[in-house]
């Protein structure tokens, strides 16, 4: 069994890119880590992210927080 308290948030990263794949149909190259997007002063860093292979394309883009006792 994994222990999610002791894990870091980068390593779901990989499980969150398959689930991605495999359960919404994301393309392989566009789902990855990591994305930063900047319009003028408008910022957006995205974990991990994915574009769907859908009829009507659907982009997932997911951030981690880790909840602080």
């Amino acid at each position: 069994m994994v222990d999610l308290e002791k894990m870091h948030e980068k390593d779901l990263y990989p499980a969150v890119e398959t689930f991605l794949k495999t359960q919404k149909n994301c393309l392989s190259e566009y789902a990855g880590s990591e994305l930063s997007l900047k319009r003028g002063k408008t910022s957006l860093r995205a974990d991990v992210f994915g574009m769907s292979n859908q009829r009507e394309k659907t982009i997932y883009l997911c951030e981690g927080k880790k909840e602080l006792n």
